[in-house]
C-alpha cells in the first residue's frame, strides 16, 4: 500500500504520542511505588525530628507532644525502651498493646551507642502488615518508632497508575485528532506544489501555487511560480524562434530560387552558345554576376540579422551628432534618389545628439532610406527628420506613395514580409527587421504608420543608455 505524505506524518506523530504515553506508564508501574517509599522516608525522618523536639518541650508526654504538631492519621508513633517494651503510643485498640515485631527489635539492636544520633528507616513486617518504619534514639535509652502502612502507599500508586492510564488513553485520542488536523494543514501546500510541478513537467504552465505564508514553504511556492513563469516565457520564445527560423528558411529558399534560376538560364545560354556575339555573352555574364551579388547581399543581411538577434554584436555607445550623420547620408543617397527624381529632405536641430553606436544607427537609417527610395514613386518626396520626444530621440522617414494595410503595418518588421499581394519584388526583405533589432539593442523601438500622403517609419532611441 502506498503511503501518502499526509499518512506518513499522521502515523509518525501519532506513534510518537503513543510511545511517550507508554513510556510514562511503564515508568509509573516500575518506579512510582519506589518513589513514594523514598518520599515517605524523607517525610518520616522530618516528622521524627519534629516529634523529638515536641517531646522534649512537653517533658516526655507523647500525647501533649503530638497535639503540638500536624500528625498524619496514617502515621503511628510509639516510644519504646531498649528491650522493645512499648512505653507510650498513639495507636488505639489491640495495636496499642501489641509488642514490637522481631524486625523492629533487630533494628533497635543495631544501635551500639557509638553514634551521637541514631536514626534508621526500613520497610519491615510489622505484626503482619508491611510498613515503612523509622526509628530514632531519644534521651534515657528510649526510642521513637514511627511507622506508616505500605498498603496505603501501594493504594496511592495504583490509583495514580489508573489515572495516568485513563489520561494517557485520552491523550492518545486527542493527539490523534490533533495530529490528523496538523498533518492535513502541513501537507496541503506540499501536495499542491507536487500537483503544480507535475503539470509543469507536462509543459502546462497555467496553474500557480497559492502562496499564503512567508515561511520556507511559502518561499518554495514562490520559487516554483517563478520557475514556471520563466520556463513558460523561455518555451514561448523558443517556439517563436523555431517558427521564425522555419519561416526564414522557407522565405530564403524562395528568395534564392529566382536568382538561381536566372543564373542557371544565362549559364546554360552561354554553355549552348545562345549568345550570338561577344557583347551578348558579356551581358549574360554581367547578369550572372549581378544575381550572385544579390544573393551574397541577402546572405550577408541574414547573417547580420542573426548576429543582432543573438546579441553577438554589441553597440559601442558614444555621442553622435545627428546633423553630421544626416549630412553623410544625404551624400550617400543623393545619386540613388536622383535616378528616380526623388527629392531628399533632411531636418534636425543644430545641437541635437544621441548616445548610440554610430555605425548601427547609420545602418538603420540607411535601411529606412533604401526601403523608402524603393517604394516611393518617381518625382516623389522623402523627408527625414530627427527631434526630441520626452526622454527619447525620434528619427522619422516619410515617403510619399500608397498607404499600407493594417496587416502590412503589423508584420512589416518581419523578415521577407511581402504583404497581401505576395509580390516579392515589392517586399521589404531583411532591412526593416535589421532596423528593429538595432533599436532593441539600444533599448529603443520602432513604429510604422500611414500619414496623409504616404507612409512614415520611426526609430526611437533613448537619450541615456538602457543597454
Amino acid at each position: 500500500m502506498k503511503l501518502t505524505l499526509r499518512k506518513k506524518v499522521f502515523l509518525l506523530l501519532s506513534g510518537f504520542i503513543v510511545v511517550i504515553v507508554v513510556i510514562g506508564l511503564i515508568c509509573n508501574l516500575l518506579l512510582l511505588r519506589e518513589f513514594y517509599v523514598a518520599r515517605n522516608r524523607v517525610v518520616l525522618r522530618a516528622l521524627g525530628n519534629e516529634v523529638a523536639v515536641a517531646l522534649k518541650q512537653a517533658g516526655g508526654d507523647l500525647e501533649a507532644a503530638v497535639t503540638q504538631i500536624d500528625l498524619d492519621s496514617n502515621v503511628g508513633v510509639r516510644i519504646v525502651d531498649a528491650s522493645g517494651t512499648v512505653l507510650d503510643s498513639t495507636l488505639t485498640g489491640a495495636k496499642k498493646a501489641a509488642a514490637l515485631s522481631d524486625e523492629i527489635q533487630s533494628m533497635i539492636a543495631l544501635d551500639t551507642g557509638r553514634r551521637v544520633q541514631f536514626a534508621f528507616s526500613k520497610v519491615v513486617n510489622d505484626n503482619g502488615n508491611s510498613s515503612l518504619v523509622h526509628i530514632r534514639r531519644l534521651p534515657g535509652d528510649r526510642y521513637l518508632v514511627l511507622n506508616r502502612s505500605i498498603k496505603g502507599i501501594d493504594d496511592s500508586a495504583e490509583i495514580a497508575n489508573r489515572f495516568y492510564l485513563i489520561v494517557g488513553a485520552g491523550l492518545i485520542l486527542l493527539g490523534g485528532g490533533v495530529t490528523l488536523l496538523f498533518s492535513s494543514v502541513i501537507t496541503k501546500p506540499i501536495v499542491e506544489m507536487s500537483r503544480v510541478t507535475a503539470r509543469i513537467a507536462e509543459l502546462d504552465f497555467s496553474e500557480r501555487v497559492k502562496v499564503e505564508t512567508k515561511d520556507e514553504l511559502g518561499m518554495l511556492g514562490t520559487s516554483i511560480n517563478e520557475i514556471s513563469e520563466k520556463l513558460s516565457r523561455s518555451i514561448d520564445r523558443l517556439k517563436g524562434d523555431i517558427s521564425r527560423r522555419k519561416r526564414l528558411v522557407r522565405d530564403l529558399s524562395h528568395e534564392l530560387k529566382t536568382p538561381i534560376a536566372v543564373i542557371k538560364g544565362y549559364a546554360e545560354g552561354l554553355q549552348y552558345g545562345v549568345a550570338e556575339n561577344p557583347e551578348q555573352a558579356a551581358r549574360y555574364c554581367a547578369v550572372i554576376s549581378a544575381e550572385c551579388d544579390r544573393m551574397e547581399a541577402q546572405i550577408q543581411q541574414l547573417l547580420e540579422l542573426s548576429k543582432l538577434e543573438n546579441e553577438q554584436l554589441r553597440p559601442e555607445l558614444r555621442t553622435v551628432s545627428v546633423r553630421e550623420l544626416f549630412q553623410t547620408l544625404s551624400e550617400r543617397f543623393a545619386r540613388e534618389a536622383a535616378q528616380k527624381s526623388i527629392q531628399l529632405l533632411f531636418d534636425a536641430p543644430d545641437m541635437l545628439s544621441v548616445f548610440a553606436d554610430e555605425t548601427m544607427l547609420g545602418r538603420a537609417i540607411e535601411n529606412f532610406l533604401s526601403n523608402a527610395i524603393r517604394h516611393t514613386p518617381e518625382s516623389g518626396v522623402i523627408r527625414v527628420r530627427a527631434e526630441m520626444e520626452s526622454d527619447k530621440v525620434r528619427f522619422c522617414i516619410h515617403n510619399s506613395g500608397s498607404h499600407l494595410s493594417q496587416d502590412q503595418l503589423e508584420h512589416i518588421w518581419d523578415v521577407f514580409y511581402t504583404g497581401e499581394s505576395n509580390d516579392r519584388a515589392n517586399g521589404h526583405g531583411v532591412g526593416l527587421a535589421i532596423v528593429k533589432s538595432i533599436a532593441q539593442l539600444h533599448g529603443g523601438g520602432v513604429r510604422a504608420k500611414n500619414v496623409e500622403d504616404g507612409v512614415e517609419f520611426c526609430l526611437y532611441l533613448p537619450t541615456k543608455s538602457r543597454v
